[in-house]
């Protein structure tokens, strides 16, 4: 499995575009992401994956994020 590290914009604890990072650490678990640790509440993201392709991984995430949010 390869380290990835997704760093994400707008996303907040509270206000507008609120998601907690305990519910973005199970969306990626949800897709194959293991080990995940987010950097304080920022949905900067650390985990390990087995995706090769970073456009096809980026593309999975954000499309699971705008399916749930």
């Amino acid at each position: 499995m390869k380290t990835w590290i997704a760093l994400f914009r707008g996303i907040n604890m509270v206000g507008r575009h609120k998601m907690p990072m305990k519910e973005l650490v199970a969306l990626l678990e949800g897709l194959g992401a293991r080990d995940v640790k987010t950097y304080h509440q920022s949905g900067n993201t650390v985990f390990r994956h087995r995706g090769k392709d970073a456009a096809k991984l980026a593309g999975r995430i954000s499309a699971a994020i705008g399916k749930e949010y």
